[in-house]
């Protein structure tokens, strides 16, 4: 029986010799070299049963050797969940793609199996807000606070944790749930900033899709850090809320 480590090492090296493999992996800035075996695992399997948002992610299966991970201190790359730490590029180096660990890197005799992912969904919710100053002025007698305005961006789809709600009675406005997670404007995941009011409807511009958005608010409410700290870095901190529509409660074309 062949032994399935050195063939891949075999055909990872015939690969970058012969100019095959276009897809290079690099940590912290430092290219593994000799390329290492990457086998495209494609989108999770989740995704496509649940259409989960935050399940929406691409994976790869690394399969790397002692000679591929000179100069990277081993223990601190396989504990290293941060987001953008891990790249890939799969045009030979013209660009790299920001990826996490999507679990612990598994250690076998000689050989290391490293699975990075990262999501391909794009920010399709704006939340505008305001932040507190701690500093107030007064108005007519009243103390008022000085804030500044603040943006958060994320990428989220309609719940499936819990149902819609509907607002029926007269012509009351629409109401969702959404789920996703932070990200920024690029739709590059991020972690929920702490100056963000939760429990409050701030005003919100969400994408519906057919190139128009509709205007309305969204209500992030208070979840609790996923038990795994990982999970915040690599997939961006969890969004939750509810979204309301305002005025006519007709989409807009984008411009």
């Amino acid at each position: 029986m062949p032994n399935l480590s050195r063939l891949n090492k075999t055909l990872a090296l015939l690969n970058e010799r012969n100019n095959v493999s276009t897809q290079r992996i690099r940590y912290n800035g430092i290219e593994l070299s000799p390329r290492p075996f990457v086998k495209d695992l494609g989108i999770n399997d989740g995704y496509k049963a649940t259409y989960a948002i935050r399940d929406g992610i691409k994976r790869w299966e690394i399969r790397a050797y002692d000679d591929n991970l000179t100069g990277i201190t081993l223990d601190t790359a396989f504990n290293d969940f941060d987001f953008g730490r891990w790249q890939i590029s799969e045009d030979d180096g013209s660009t790299w793609l920001n990826c996490f660990l999507d679990e612990p890197p598994l250690r076998g005799p000689g050989v290391y199996k490293i699975k990075i992912g990262r999501g391909f969904t794009d920010a399709n919710l704006t939340i505008k807000y305001q932040i507190g100053q701690g500093t107030f002025t007064t108005v007519e007698g009243n103390p008022v606070e000085t804030t500044n305005n603040g943006a958060i961006y994320a990428s989220v789809s309609q719940g499936r944790n819990r149902s819609q709600l509907q607002q029926n009675p007269g012509n009351s406005p629409a109401q969702i749930y959404l789920e996703g997670f932070y990200t920024n404007a690029s739709g590059e995941p991020t972690k929920a900033p702490i100056d963000l009011p939760l429990q409050r409807p701030w005003p919100a511009t969400l994408t519906v899709g057919n190139a128009a958005t509709m205007n309305g608010t969204f209500t992030p409410v208070v979840l609790s850090e996923n038990a795994w700290s990982a999970m915040e870095s690599m997939r961006g901190s969890t969004c939750q809320g509810f979204f309301t529509t305002t005025g006519s409660g007709q989409a807009v074309a984008s411009s």
